[in-house]
């Protein structure tokens, strides 16, 4: 797989090479993603839990975002379909985080592509 920079094709490559990754080495199909809502029709999509993990107390759980980017609709909605997870989510930027705090842990660090 070729490293992802510059894309012309306004997301699309990312999103091929995305669901190609997704096919090697997660046996889940894109569509079988929980995808929810986020700001300017964006969707964030996360790998689903089995059923167990739906509103149980007795399971935990704890799931990690990578790229708050001010926009937290999504996580809240999966708050609710998951309310006993702990959610982290990865954010470079202490300006971006938006209200994460109020119902998750951010961990400030920044992921990306080096180039020499």
């Amino acid at each position: 797989m070729e490293p992802i920079g510059e894309d012309p094709t306004g997301g699309k490559k990312f999103q091929k090479q995305f669901i190609d990754c997704l096919s090697l080495h997660i046996p889940v199909e894109s569509h079988e993603l929980d995808s929810f809502k986020a700001i300017n029709d964006e969707h964030k999509r996360f790998l689903p839990m089995e059923k167990a993990y739906h509103k149980n107390a007795a399971n935990k759980c704890f799931y990690l975002t990578v790229g708050i980017g001010n926009s937290t609709e999504a996580e809240k909605e999966f708050l609710k379909l998951y309310p006993n997870c702990k959610l982290f989510g990865i954010e470079i930027s202490p300006y971006n985080v938006g209200d994460f705090n109020t119902f998750g842990k951010i961990i400030n660090f920044g992921i990306g592509l080096f180039i020499k």
